[in-house]
């Protein structure tokens, strides 16, 4: 009998311990899934990321062919027309009050 419960005790010993050892695995396994998909969410986010800067660039140089397409000023060629209207203004003003003088 004592070799039965030697046995018994040895096998609920093992039970234990391999036990144990799924637990520690399984919990192993679910940080490796955390990881990878935050691994995952970094690659699409950075995917995306990627994808909308080059979607911002197609349509600015599709709305620079279509403004040279329908003959309108970019930005920048209205910003540089103001700064030269705003110049001939300021010289306008000088003339004119240079005159009443």
């Amino acid at each position: 009998m004592g070799t039965i419960k030697n046995a018994e005790k040895q096998i609920k010993t093992a039970l234990k311990s391999t036990e144990k050892f799924r637990q520690q695995q399984l919990k192993n396994v679910q940080n490796l899934i955390k990881k990878a998909r935050g691994l995952k969410q970094k690659q699409v986010v950075e995917g995306a990321e990627r994808v909308r800067k080059e979607i911002e660039q197609k349509a600015g140089e599709g709305l620079d062919l279509l403004f040279a397409k329908l003959n309108l000023p970019s930005k920048k060629e209205l910003e540089r027309l103001n700064k030269r209207v705003s110049s001939l203004q300021k010289r306008l003003e000088e003339v004119e009050a240079s005159k009443k003088r």
